[in-house]
């Protein structure tokens, strides 16, 4: 343990790309689970326990499943998005046009991706 008060490092930065200076030299910000740590006793090793709480891998954890449904979404302002739009009121203004109910049409959305699997729009 170290006699003198730890300073934030750019090295931590560089290790692990979510660690952060904070308010102060003694303190850094984790950018997965959102939580203060103070490094001003134990710098790296106090980052390294930091990881190895629970708090934190479920955070990690979370974000990994987080990714995967951000790489699902559709790019704003595309071709693509505006060919889903135009099929998602079409697909509105017919279930008006035949007095449907949302709620029974509600599984077609989900048969449409099924039925039609090489559409991207579907």
């Amino acid at each position: 343990m170290p006699k003198r008060k730890c300073k934030f490092r750019d090295e931590y930065s560089s290790e692990w790309t979510f660690i952060k200076q904070s308010r102060s030299y003694f303190e850094a910000n984790c950018g997965v689970c959102n939580c203060t740590l103070s490094i001003e006793h134990g710098g790296k090793s106090d980052v390294r326990q930091h990881l190895e709480r629970a708090k934190h891998k479920s955070s990690t954890a979370s974000t990994l499943k987080e990714t995967g449904k951000i790489n699902f979404l559709i790019k704003k302002n595309t071709d693509e998005e505006s060919k889903i739009i135009a099929a998602e009121v079409t697909m509105a203004f017919h279930i008006v046009h035949h007095h449907q109910s949302f709620s029974s049409n509600d599984c077609t959305n989900g048969l449409l991706p099924t039925v039609f699997p090489d559409s991207k729009i579907a």
